[in-house]
């Protein structure tokens, strides 16, 4: 090679390097914006998928664009309110909310928690507002608010649902308790507190059972107890129970299980009614049956021990008792000595069959065998 052809190959081979460069640059760019086009589009159906309303505002409190959302809780179509100031699309009170989100998130770079109710053709719906601060996008402008904006309806109503619910179980007389899968507290409403004299931060996350069962405590009902647990099913019965101070009290229970939406097990629920007073009365009542029982059968022996003939009656005049002397006595009306018989129609009979003289006018029977 002569020296002239060496520099022209040279300078091709520079110039071929060259663009080679410049193609690998412009590939790598288009790989570049090809990429930035597909997070772009992934990005604006993730948006249009969200159930949320996404806005951009100023430091005016103007819309600059609206990013996605349903359209059919937008009071007014996006064209129509972009550029507007929030008092220009929204009642005054929503207004005034949104306004104190945009302040709060240039000042603080977020806010989350504010919440406000809307009038919408299906009805009143509650909306829950978060924002963050987005960085001003160039020299001349200034940061902006991106305002999320949550429709919490459901959300709401369930709560307000369990508040009432939680009203009505606190207010209970019944002893109400519930538990989690193994059987550990969760929580306790106040009569259940009064009862025991445990209060709920002292027990929460310990096992019900170690906290109330007794010596007392029935163990076939116990077991019973125990199966139906295993087995997810519902449960009544009664059961002895002891306070934090071994007190005891009679109690008539309903175990629930708790269910998730997904129908998985939650927990349990007992709604338990004190019956401590009935039970102590029926056994009282027992008690003065056995007693009454005795009575009458140490009555009865003392009675048939008599030599004498003796019946007795109670106050309604009907047959209780008469003693084997008695039977001997009256032996031709025994078929009739019987407990129940009333004194009236004993007299008539023993008078028919001889044992006393009756009045000689029939008519007159009555008012002799009342006044005896």
């Amino acid at each position: 090679l002569t020296l002239e052809e060496f520099q022209s190959d040279r300078e091709g081979i520079s110039l071929l390097a060259e663009t080679a460069d410049l193609l690998e640059e412009l590939l790598s760019r288009s790989r570049e914006d090809s990429q930035r086009a597909e997070t772009a589009a992934r990005l604006r159906a993730m948006l249009e998928a969200m159930p949320d309303l996404l806005f951009e505002l100023d430091s005016n409190s103007r819309y600059t664009g609206f990013v996605s959302g349903s359209l059919n809780k937008l009071l007014l179509p996006p064209q129509d309110f972009t550029g507007r100031e929030v008092g220009e699309v929204l009642p005054p009170e929503v207004a005034e909310i949104a306004r104190e989100a945009v302040r709060q998130v240039l000042e603080t770079g977020e806010t989350n928690g504010m919440t406000y109710g809307l009038d919408l053709p299906d009805g009143r719906h509650c909306f829950e507002v978060r924002g963050v601060r987005k960085a001003a996008s160039g020299p001349d402008q200034g940061p902006t608010a991106i305002i999320l904006v949550r429709d919490v309806t459901r959300e709401q109503g369930l709560q307000e649902e369990l508040h009432r619910l939680g009203s009505v179980t606190r207010a209970m007389s019944n002893l109400v308790v519930m538990v989690d899968v193994d059987l550990r507290v969760v929580w306790v409403n106040l009569a259940f507190e009064r009862q025991t004299g445990w209060q709920l931060r002292e027990i929460r996350g310990q096992k019900i059972i170690d906290l109330v069962r007794c010596e007392e405590s029935d163990p076939e009902v116990s077991a019973a107890v125990g199966r139906a647990i295993n087995e997810v099913r519902p449960f009544s019965g009664q059961m002895v129970n002891k306070d934090r101070y071994g007190g005891r009290y009679h109690v008539d229970f309903n175990i629930l299980p708790l269910l998730g939406s997904d129908g998985r097990l939650q927990g349990f629920v007992s709604v338990e009614t004190i019956v401590t007073e009935l039970k102590e009365q029926k056994i009282a009542l027992e008690e003065l049956a056995c007693k009454a029982a005795a009575a009458q059968n140490r009555l009865e022996n003392a009675l048939n021990a008599l030599p004498d003939s003796m019946m007795i009656f109670d106050a309604d005049h009907r047959l209780v008792i008469c003693n084997p002397a008695h039977h001997e006595v009256f032996d031709r009306a025994g078929d009739i000595l019987r407990p129940g018989l009333p004194l009236e129609d004993l007299l008539r009979i023993c008078m028919a069959r001889g044992y006393f003289d009756g009045p000689e006018d029939p008519e007159q029977t009555t008012a002799f065998i009342q006044r005896l």
